[in-house]
């Protein structure tokens, strides 16, 4: 029998390729040196000595784990590579970690230390301020100056906008040059305004005293259109008979005016008006300008007309499906001018 020395209970790492396909595995001492017998190549043999070389240091076993390792230990035969996929046996277990490499602890990193200033970085004592020159410390701060904006007024380019609109090629940019054209040509008595000419007349001579109603019943009446501005006709209708039933008889009862008639003699106390455009149902676009003649919206497959009115009428009766409301502006700021005290109010800039 072979004396049991510590040297024959070391582990040794081999990558032999006959064993475990090349990868590293550990061994004994004896069985390492045999398979560095068996090798086939110098250059085989060398790369098992240099597998062992850069294990490291080893550490001894105890018996049992050595027996149990030695036992246990797999071996893989390289004609298990000449298999399909589908005919291999189960890769057999890898054994347990049995070793460990000590590697010696590395010496603390001595602490940096600061580099000296160069003495061209250091500062002159005449650079330094004087106590004098130092904010004290219940001093407001300065305060922070405006910043001085400068603008600059370019002169308008000149441009033909005729010139323009005749080379445009694209349909959606002709549109857009006959939008601008529009825009250039309006006037007040434009028939895309669609201002009635007492509007008209009442815009470019505004009357200049304030409005006075003297009788009751009128006075009345604006005041119920004007309560009930979010409220249905029905509703202005519903008052308006009860008013007359309750006060028959009273001052100025028979001045009542219907909703049309309120209506329009609000609109001739102001002046101003509604202007109504026809509009696309899906709310695309409104039909004036370039698209008043348009039958269907060019954006969205939509006619323009009530589809309802127009076949009843057999084609005859075009009432817009749906329509655009515009107050302008202009009657609105003249009627408030006309109040001594709205009048005061709207010139306060100016005062």
């Amino acid at each position: 029998m072979r004396p049991d020395s510590s040297s024959d209970k070391q582990l040794y790492v081999c990558v032999c390729s006959k064993h475990n396909l090349g990868q590293p595995h550990q061994v004994s001492k004896s069985t390492w040196h045999r398979h560095l017998e068996a090798a086939t190549t110098e250059q085989e043999r060398e790369r098992i000595r240099s597998g062992r070389a850069l294990q490291g240091h080893t550490i001894l076993l105890e018996p049992d784990v050595q027996e149990a390792a030695g036992s246990t230990a797999p071996t893989v035969h390289s004609d298990r590579m000449s298999l399909p996929p589908s005919a291999r046996p189960p890769e057999p277990l890898q054994p347990p970690q049995l070793y460990k490499t000590l590697q010696p602890d590395k010496p603390p990193e001595p602490p940096q230390q600061s580099q000296p200033l160069h003495p061209d970085e250091l500062l002159h004592p005449d650079e330094l301020l004087h106590p004098d020159e130092l904010p004290h410390p219940d001093e407001p701060p300065e305060p922070l100056q405006p910043l001085q904006q400068q603008y600059e007024i370019r002169q308008r380019p000149d441009i033909d906008i005729d010139a323009l609109a005749q080379t445009t090629v694209l349909p959606k940019i002709q549109e857009i040059m006959n939008f601008i054209l529009a825009l250039r040509n309006a006037s007040l008595d434009d028939p895309i305004a669609k201002l009635s000419d007492d509007a008209l007349e009442r815009l470019c001579n505004p009357p200049q005293g304030p409005i006075v109603i003297d009788s009751p019943g009128v006075h009345q009446s604006i005041s119920m259109y004007l309560a009930l501005e979010h409220a249905s006709q029905d509703a202005y209708n519903c008052i308006h008979r009860a008013t007359a039933w309750n006060f028959a008889g009273a001052d100025g009862i028979a001045d009542l005016l219907s909703f049309y008639n309120v209506e329009k003699l609000i609109s001739q106390y102001t002046g101003v008006e509604s202007i109504e455009h026809d509009m696309c149902p899906k709310f695309c676009l409104a039909f004036t300008g370039p698209y008043e003649d348009l039958d269907n919206c060019p954006m969205y497959p939509t006619s323009r007309w009530d589809q309802e009115k127009l076949q009843a009428s057999n084609g005859r009766s075009r009432v817009a499906a749906q329509k655009f409301v515009t107050i302008p502006l202009g009657p609105q700021l003249q009627s408030l001018y006309r109040d001594p005290e709205n009048a005061r109010s709207m010139q306060y800039l100016h005062e």
